[in-house]
């Protein structure tokens, strides 16, 4: 069944000023076409400029935005600040389950490529921190990510730069960092936490780093058995050499 369609050539060509009342003809021819009234509607809203999207999702208690450069202006007084020896990191947490993450790709048409996929819902939990300026990443893996498992990274983060006067670190307002048994380790501990605004996870510049990290692991790639997932993503981790250039670049 043929599809009626006017370019504006054909337009001009018959004098139509109001495209709008040519788009109602069409829809006249279309509905004599038997064509159905939801497939005539939707071919008119993409001639108008439509397109059929979801949403995109925002906080519901999303701060102002002058929350937002008010912290911007504090990390720059932060950096600016830094004493020699000093470093600043950006702490979270990634969990990557044990499954394909279907990404869009380049597919020849009339084709259909399919990619295996576990029944299982098995999940690491990678807690780490990110020094932007070394590219450096400090990770641990944990059955959960909690408080222990915090204080467990934070011991970390005092090994790694063992010269470090002072070590402040990003993070956003999970429950864990703020409970008492953090606070009391880090009475006595080098280490400087900085908290971000509520709902500003676009401030976290780990939250760049996971991102990358999970594409290269997850998009479109299967992974049988849970062992082999867990050394694919050991491996990125561990390979980050590789990915300096593109790194900086995201990070910068």
């Amino acid at each position: 069944m043929r599809d009626y369609r006017l370019s504006p050539e054909a337009l001009a060509h018959r004098g139509m000023l109001d495209i709008r009342k040519a788009y109602r003809i069409n829809a006249v021819i279309l509905l004599g076409q038997d064509r159905g009234v939801r497939d005539v509607a939707d071919a008119l809203l993409r001639r108008l400029g439509y397109r059929h999207k979801k949403p995109h999702p925002q906080p519901g208690k999303q701060p102002p935005v002058k929350d937002q450069h008010a912290w911007v202006e504090k990390y720059q007084n932060l950096k600016d600040a830094k004493a020699s020896g000093e470093v600043i990191v950006f702490m979270d947490a990634a969990h990557t389950q044990h499954n394909p993450v279907l990404s869009g790709g380049r597919i020849k048409r009339g084709k259909r490529n399919t990619i295996q996929s576990n029944t299982g819902r098995q999940w690491l939990n990678i807690n780490g921190a990110f020094n932007i300026e070394t590219l450096h990443l400090t990770d641990r893996f944990d059955e959960a990510i909690a408080e222990v498992s915090t204080i467990a990274l934070l011991r970390q983060f005092e090994k790694a730069f063992l010269d470090a006067p002072r070590i402040i670190v990003t993070c956003d307002n999970a429950r864990y960092y703020k409970s008492k048994i953090v606070a009391e380790y880090l009475k006595t501990s080098r280490i400087q936490l900085e908290l971000l605004p509520p709902y500003r996870l676009n401030l976290n510049l780990i939250e760049r780093f996971w991102k990358f990290f999970k594409r290269n692991v997850l998009f479109n790639r299967y992974y049988e058995q849970f062992q082999d997932f867990r050394e694919a993503n050991n491996a990125s981790l561990s390979g980050l050499d590789a990915h300096v250039p593109r790194l900086r670049s995201l990070l910068a």
